[in-house]
């Protein structure tokens, strides 16, 4: 038995690809199987895959129809045999020492370990790579190990289910899989709730291992159909629902997530869906408990204001927001330690240094 099987999905990204099975074949813990899970590709991705499988044993290669990410993930999960779980998305990469230290802070009581990650922003003109460190936002883990009712705000973060590693037999006897459905994107946030809330032992490294490549600089511009946010939302509640879990923090952490995700349905809103996405918004504010939105001590002020907000003046919210994104598009100036960028009339002209700039789309 392999001490992690590392399960890949793959879709047309031959050109990250490379990247990526490199900085997996390369780790410095060697006892690994990687599977490779070809999801109906239609460029070249399937002949990288075969050409590394001929290379290195521990690679695995299953081809098969386009079925969806969901689907694909679940037959990584029956085929692994690994005594732990890892994933990586195809287009991103690891650090070669990423699942030796992982599997290091692991033993027999551990459901997960869980790391951070980096986000590599990787547009036409810009390239960065920003350290996510959630110590910033939240009080992290003081001790290890812990269960998520020590610290729900990780319910909050990105669900980022590829930084960590999941004990198999866990996985099993919750029965956890990913949800399957053709078309479907999200798929990790239900798969993220039940494992960090079923996890009797979870243990958090506050090290960043994934390089999660991002290709838009904007986090809403990834958001391709608003109606994503809220079928992920509504699988949640329905899964808390059927487990009967009133825990108020639990429930105002996922409700700060939720709120950036009625945030990003905003965002993409025009004005021939508006009557549409706005019912969406609606709804997901009508699931959400009032009283821990007012009271509980994880939500925060300006969470609760856009939140009466939405409830009492929905519209009136999205068009002077829509006045304000108008507003940056014409001309924005943001200068803090990290970013430096001039916004006029939709381009972007990021400072590097002192004396040059760059042009950047959005």
């Amino acid at each position: 038995m392999p001490k992690i099987s590392i399960i890949i999905p793959v879709y047309n990204t031959e050109k990250y690809l490379r990247q990526c099975l490199n900085s997996v074949i390369n780790q410095t813990l060697k006892d690994i199987e990687i599977i490779c899970i070809n999801d109906g590709s239609t460029d070249n991705s399937l002949e990288i895959l075969k050409e590394y499988s001929q290379k290195d044993s521990r690679i695995k290669v299953i081809s098969k129809k386009n079925s969806g990410h969901g689907h694909t993930m679940n037959i990584g999960l029956d085929n692994a045999t690994g005594e732990y779980i890892g994933i990586v998305e195809s287009d991103d990469y690891i650090s070669i020492n990423m699942y030796e230290e992982l599997y290091k802070l692991s033993n027999d009581n551990i459901d997960v370990v869980k790391s951070s990650f980096y986000k590599y922003y990787d547009t036409p003109n810009v390239k960065k790579i920003e350290n996510v460190s959630w110590s910033k936002k939240a009080i992290l883990p003081d001790k290890n190990p812990f269960n998520i009712n020590d610290y729900p705000v990780f319910l909050s973060f990105h669900p980022s289910i590829w930084t960590c590693i999941y004990k198999k037999k866990f996985l099993i006897q919750n029965n956890i899989k990913f949800l399957e459905e053709k078309e479907a994107s999200w798929v990790d946030n239900l798969f993220q709730v039940q494992t960090l809330y079923l996890a009797k032992k979870i243990i958090y490294i506050n090290t960043p291992f994934y390089f999660y490549r991002k290709r838009n600089l904007k986090d809403s511009a990834d958001l391709k159909d608003y109606n994503i946010p809220f079928k992920r939302t509504q699988e949640i509640y329905s899964w808390i629902r059927q487990n009967n879990i009133s825990n108020e923090n639990i429930l105002a952490c996922l409700y700060k997530r939720h709120l950036n995700y009625i945030i990003s349905i905003l965002d993409n809103l025009k004005f021939y869906n508006i009557k549409n996405g706005m019912k969406i918004v609606k709804q997901m504010i009508y699931d959400m408990n009032k009283n821990i939105i007012l009271h509980n001590s994880y939500i925060n002020k300006k969470e609760r204001k856009i939140y009466l907000a939405l409830k009492n003046r929905a519209y009136i919210y999205w068009f002077f927001k829509q006045i304000m994104e108008l507003r940056k598009y014409i001309l924005s100036i943001h200068f803090t330690q990290k970013n430096k960028y001039i916004a006029f009339c939709g381009k972007y002209y990021y400072f590097n240094n002192k004396k040059r700039c760059k042009n950047a789309k959005k």
